[in-house]
């Protein structure tokens, strides 16, 4: 097996000097490193230039800035192991990280390895950890079935790192370069629903830094893009339909999700997060498809513009009524 690991990398030259030799110092020896420099301006691109020229395994793409998504699909597409893994610029992986999940993935035959993370912060020390309840194997049915368990544990299911696949499960599936939150959540359930076996592991050997610079955890409410979590949502609930699965706590673990973001697009709508009339009624008619109706006024008003009406209504729903 040779694993390709793909960093993403946009003005991360702080965190270089650490992450790299981290993920450099594998007691894996046989990988491929390929790192997308998108555009950054700090020299984390020359960083990464010269770190080429003296290990054979890594490769540097380098582009103009398009988002870590448009980032991690150039690596994809240059990608040649049988098996990917990805990893942030900040972060670090303990020395048997890639060793690990090399060999769940050899000995189980599954498509997909998900394995744990710790939650670190500045100085290093682990401040809390994300990981599964056991080590096992599951058919695709099974984890569509337990959905609301996985991913309702920290989000295990849709973080992109600590996760090693075959690169053959991607063949046509790509990250979604306009999504700048949840694109691995999206990203992953589409590669859920391709794969046969998932291999869930307790071990966490990858370091996740909590806070990071040029980490967009601190965005403003106004400025997260709460539309395409709606959409992101529309799409996990029409494949667990597909699995016979939007039901019982699926279906009220989805329906949460969907009826929290809707309201937040009512609610914190602004310049940067505009959507025609239009594609809201499109995307409540696909909302009371699935049987969320409570929001039907707040359609209503956000298509005729009552925008403080719209807002009134989405905060009300969300403080008193809940999004069940």
């Amino acid at each position: 097996m040779t694993p390709t690991i793909i960093l993403p990398v946009y003005n991360k030259i702080k965190y270089l000097p650490t992450t790299l030799p981290s993920l450099l110092s594998q007691t894996y020896r046989d990988f491929a490193l390929i790192a997308v420099d998108d555009g950054s301006t700090d020299g984390s691109g020359d960083f990464l230039d010269r770190l080429a020229k003296t290990d054979s395994r890594v490769k540097v793409i380098r582009q103009p800035n398009a988002g870590v998504s448009a980032a991690r699909n150039a690596a994809l597409d240059r990608a040649s192991g049988d098996y990917v893994v990805f990893a942030d610029a900040d972060d670090t992986v303990c020395p048997d990280w890639l060793e690990v999940l090399a060999k769940e993935a050899e000995i189980s035959g599954a498509d997909i390895v998900v394995s744990g993370l710790n939650k670190t912060n500045k100085d290093g020390k682990i401040i809390g950890k994300t990981s599964p309840e056991h080590d096992e194997t599951l058919s695709a049915a099974e984890i569509f079935h337990g959905f609301h368990t996985y991913q309702g544990n920290g989000g295990l299911l849709g973080f992109c790192v600590g996760k090693l696949f075959r690169r053959s499960l991607c063949s046509g599936i790509r990250f979604t370069p306009d999504l700048k939150l949840a694109e691995d959540l999206d990203f992953f359930v589409r590669l859920y629903d391709k794969a046969e076996t998932v291999r869930t592991v307790r071990y966490a050997g990858y370091n996740y830094l909590q806070g990071a610079e040029n980490s967009t955890g601190g965005s403003s409410a106004y400025r997260v893009d709460y539309l395409s979590q709606v959409k992101i949502w529309l799409g996990i609930v029409s494949i667990l339909t597909a699995h016979g699965e939007y039901c019982g706590e699926n279906r009220a673990f989805a329906d949460e999700k969907l009826g929290g973001y809707i309201s937040c697009a009512m609610l914190y709508r602004s310049d940067v997060n505009r959507t025609s009339a239009s594609e809201m009624r499109r995307l409540c008619g696909d909302i009371r498809a699935v049987g969320n109706g409570a929001l039907r006024p707040a359609a209503w008003l956000y298509n005729i513009r009552l925008g403080g009406l719209c807002r009134l209504y989405a905060w009300l729903y969300r403080k008193f009524g809940g999004a069940k």
